[in-house]
């Protein structure tokens, strides 16, 4: 999560020249990273605990702030079918962000 949101600090903050195109590759590859880590262990997330609720956090961060940047659906399936019934939960229904 903490490269997502650096990604977009950089995008946000930066005037478009400045933008260092380097950065946001690594970023990008934390990302994805992360991504492949946890559909790889989706066992992991079969609970209900702070490490679940976490990677469903950063699932949704990613749908609030990279739809046009990464569709990480499709890199991790397994991962997205997780977290579509997850989303389901009423604490996820009632904390989720007006984009």
């Amino acid at each position: 999560m903490e490269a997502a949101v650096d990604y977009i600090i950089e995008v946000l903050r930066r005037p478009q020249e400045y933008i260092y195109a380097g950065y946001l590759d690594r970023q990008t590859a934390k990302i994805t990273g992360a991504l492949d880590a946890l559909e790889a262990r989706l066992g992991d997330l079969a609970g209900i605990d702070l490490g679940s609720i976490t990677a469903a956090c950063a699932l949704g961060y990613l749908d609030l702030r990279f739809t046009d940047k990464l569709d990480w659906r499709a890199r991790a399936p397994g991962l997205a079918a997780w977290y579509a019934e997850f989303a389901k939960r009423p604490s996820m229904q009632k904390t989720r962000p007006d984009a």
